[in-house]
This record gives structure tokens, sequence and C-alpha cells, in this order.
């Protein structure tokens, strides 16, 4: 993965891993309510950093000395772009499972089908 002109390589995604980014979401959304603050997402965010890499390389990757000095952007964009790669394999597949089912429709000519699909991707 690339960022900020860092090739950095994740490590496997653990179910550690999948349990702290839960976490993250979950206060994440406590925000909406008022009932954590945008420090605390960022703090947790920092420490997941931390934890998935050092917090010597954290710090690296977003160019600063310690967590007070990081340009939030950077760290909310590095949150972002691991998330993103952790997921991106299994959108890839469900995309393809979608694209050979719709290839498959449309070469066995069930046009009914392939409308009916349409509709409920319309909402109708």
């Amino acid at each position: 993965m690339k960022f900020n002109n860092f090739n950095i390589e994740l490590p496997k995604f653990t179910i550690g891993l999948a349990e702290k980014m839960e976490e993250i979401q979950s206060i994440s959304k406590d925000l909406l309510t008022g009932n954590t603050s945008r420090r605390t997402i960022l703090e947790k965010k920092f420490e997941f950093l931390t934890e998935l890499f050092t917090e010597e390389k954290a710090l690296q990757f977003l160019s600063g000395s310690c967590f007070e000095d990081i340009d939030i952007k950077n760290l909310e964009l590095l949150y972002l772009s691991i998330k993103n790669e952790y997921e991106r394999p299994i959108k890839e597949a469900e995309v393809k499972e979608h694209v050979d089912e719709l290839n498959l429709m449309f070469k066995n000519g069930n046009i009914k089908d392939i409308v009916d699909i349409m509709k409920i991707q319309k909402g109708k």
C-alpha cells in the first residue's frame, strides 16, 4: 500500500485487528450522539496504527514527532486507506460474483430475471 510516498506493508488481517477496527467504528458512531469526542476517536486510530506498526513508524508515516504534532487529516486518511486495503479483496470478490451472475443471465437470455434485478437495485 502507498501512503505519502511510503510503501507500507500491512500485516495479515487477524481477528484482533478486525476487533480493534470494529471498536473504532463503534466509538465513531458515538460521536454523532455526543457520547464521545473527536479527540478520543483520533487517539484510538493513532493507538491502532502504533499497534499495527510501531509508534515510531506511525509518526514517520504521519510526518510528526508526537500525537499532538500530527496532521489529523493524514491520520484519518491513513486509517481509511488501511481499512480499505483490508476490505478490498472481499469487495472485489463480491463484485466479481455479481458480474458473473449477470453474465450468466445474459448468456442464458433470461431477460425477465435481468429486469427484476434492475428493479431491485433501483428500489422498485
